[in-house]
């Protein structure tokens, strides 16, 4: 505890107030080192220590400086004083990035995607803080700020352990492999897929639906119900819309006990079949619009929930 006999000893040794220090934070202090005051010394000391710092911009920096020299020997981040960074340094580090105007209309993904890249080479700022102290403000600082959220999000990026502040960060092994990629547009397709699809549809689909080759993804993916189809009924030799009349029919293996699912589930396997598995030949289908592709792909594989499930 703080005793009344070395207040006096504390406030001329450790107070240091600049001459231009706020009344209130004085008037505070005065009352907390008045005699007769009982605070824990460690408390006291804290305070004290934190408000000199505020109010005498030369301790503050000269602290700084101390901070990032000990920061430069281990390697450490650090979190810098907004006086610390000059125009200079800010516009070497948006010499990592695209210009300002494209930044302001790039979506999230896509900044965050530019960040990414930028995360994985040498001596990297990956201390948020940090970081915007080294980008211009306003709507900048947002669409970058947006583009982080969005690598947490997608895990791509992490808190840094033992960080009790929340500032550090790392890029996970996801984040690197991503980062690693050079056609960034393949990566951004690849993302539309869903990762909860069948796992026949990530292993054949997905590399064709990443690669653009749209008409060959979706063949593919009713394929895969055209196969699990035939699996599940036995019918070896039968394929396409046949197969599902068969499989679904009458005295089909599939769905035997209710004539009605059964009438059901033949009408909608057998015109997947034809509608889809050959969709070239169909103009009502976009193949510029990757999100119609996923829809279609997304509806093989509820099909092959269905066949699963039987």
């Amino acid at each position: 505890m703080l005793n009344p006999e070395n207040t006096r000893e504390v406030s001329e040794s450790v107070l240091n107030w600049a001459p231009d220090a706020p009344k209130g934070g004085k008037a505070v202090m005065n009352r907390v080192l008045k005699d007769g005051a009982s605070v824990p010394l460690f408390f006291a000391q804290t305070l004290i220590a934190s408000l000199r710092l505020v109010v005498d911009p030369s301790e503050r920096l000269r602290r700084m400086d101390g901070l990032s020299q000990a920061a430069a020997a281990t390697h450490q981040p650090v979190l810098r004083s907004s006086a610390m960074v000059n125009q200079d340094q800010i516009n070497a580090m948006m010499r990592n990035f695209p210009p300002e105007a494209e930044l302001l209309r790039m979506s999230a993904e896509d900044v965050g995607m530019h960040l990414l890249k930028y995360m994985t080479r040498g001596r990297a700022e990956t201390n948020r803080f940090n970081f915007l102290q080294m980008v211009p403000g306003g709507q900048v600082a947002f669409r970058f700020m947006e583009g982080w959220g969005g690598l947490l999000r997608q895990g791509f990026l992490a808190p840094a352990p033992n960080d009790m502040y929340g500032q550090n960060h790392f890029v996970t092994r996801a984040g690197e492999a991503v980062a690693q990629q050079d056609d960034l547009d393949a990566w951004r397709k690849a993302h539309l897929f869903p990762d909860y699809f069948d796992t026949a549809l990530q292993r054949w689909v997905k590399p064709l639906f990443a690669r653009g080759d749209y008409d060959t993804a979706v063949f593919r993916a009713f394929k895969e119900v055209e196969t699990r189809v035939r699996k599940k009924s036995g019918f070896k030799t039968d394929y396409g819309r046949g197969l599902m009349l068969k499989a679904f029919g009458e005295t089909g293996p599939l769905m035997a006990g209710d004539a009605e699912g059964r009438k059901a589930a033949r009408e909608l396997f057998a015109g997947a079949i034809s509608f889809c598995k050959n969709p070239s030949s169909h103009h009502e289908i976009d193949f510029d619009d990757a999100r119609e592709v996923v829809d279609m792909i997304s509806f093989a594989n509820q099909l092959l929930r269905i066949v699963d499930r039987l």
